[in-house]
């Protein structure tokens, strides 16, 4: 059950990402530039992006599977 539960958080989390990613690309925002060398306030925005959407679906797996009771 849990191997299946992390598949499932991946392909949701890496879904999300994937939108994301391809938000920044259509803004010229290069994505393999890790530190933000070129000062892009869409790589900053990119990124923030990602951690929201990283946090929000975590807490709603959380809130579901208390409700369902699996935890």
């Amino acid at each position: 059950m849990q191997e299946k539960n992390s598949e499932h958080y991946s392909l949701g989390v890496g879904g999300t990402h994937a939108l994301i990613d391809q938000w920044a690309a259509r803004r010229g925002v290069d994505i393999e530039d890790g530190d933000n060398v070129k000062s892009d306030s869409n790589w900053v925005a990119w990124q923030a992006m990602k951690r929201e959407a990283k946090q929000s679906y975590s807490a709603s797996r959380g809130d579901a599977a208390v409700s369902l009771g699996w935890e």
